[in-house]
This record gives structure tokens, sequence and C-alpha cells, in this order.
């Protein structure tokens, strides 16, 4: 631990070591979206399919599910939204991935990643799949 004092302002510098750290496990059932769960409290209709999903979740990782969740549109009330011009299985890969928390962008989605990140305001994912595509060009 080390502290600075600059400009009448103190600053604190810290390492942390990790000990121990336990891995997310994948989501092993593709159709966890697919039913209501304890965690579920809106459904998404994609097409003629339905995902259930977090609310506060989605919006924690998207100004516009924030928006239209929490915010003064049309959504804000209902149990169940429209997702048009959405591809069910882009979308349902990116709830995978914001879901689990992973840092790699499998080669397969990145394009649908950046297309959906973009439209729901996602910048970590839209970082993420930028440096994936630098990286591998």
């Amino acid at each position: 631990l080390q502290l600075y004092n600059v400009n009448e302002r103190v600053t604190v510098e810290f390492r942390i070591k990790i000990i121990h750290s336990e891995r997310r496990e994948p989501i092993s059932n593709p159709g966890v979206f697919s039913a209501p769960n304890n965690k579920s409290n809106v459904v998404l209709k994609v097409g003629k399919k339905k995902l259930h999903v977090s609310k506060e979740y989605l919006a924690v990782h998207s100004p516009v599910f924030d928006a239209m969740f929490f915010g003064y549109y049309a959504e804000k009330g209902k149990n169940e939204v429209e997702m048009k011009e959405i591809v069910y299985e882009e979308f349902l890969d990116l709830l995978h991935f914001i879901y689990l928390g992973q840092m790699i962008i499998p080669d397969r989605t990145v394009l649908h990643f950046l297309k959906l990140a973009d439209r729901f305001e996602m910048k970590r994912v839209v970082e993420l799949s930028e440096k994936y595509l630098i990286q591998t060009n």
C-alpha cells in the first residue's frame, strides 16, 4: 500500500493478488432462456420464439434495454416484448455471451455481435468484437 499527496489530493495505490478464482461454467442447457425461471421477469418474443430473461440484467448491459424497461417507453410495464428485425439464433448467442460474462468472442458470432451490440449500445461487446477483429487480421 502506498499513499501519494499530489495537488491536495490523496491517491492510494495498492496491488491485489488473486489466490483463488472460480470459473463460471458455461450455460450447459441451450434452452435455458426457453422457460421461465426464478431470475426471469420478462419475455422477449423474437420471431415465433420466446426468451425468458431478466429486465435488470439486460438493463445493466444496455442503455437501450434500460430505457425500454425502466424509461418512458411503451414496453416499460409489459411482461412480453416483441423484438423486431432480430434473428433469434444471433440474439440467443448474444444473451449467452452477456449472461456468461465471457471475455472471448467466438469466431462465428463476431459479426452479429457487432450488429446487435451497436443496436443495443453494448459498449463492452462492441469493444471486444473490434479487438477480436483487429487481432485476427
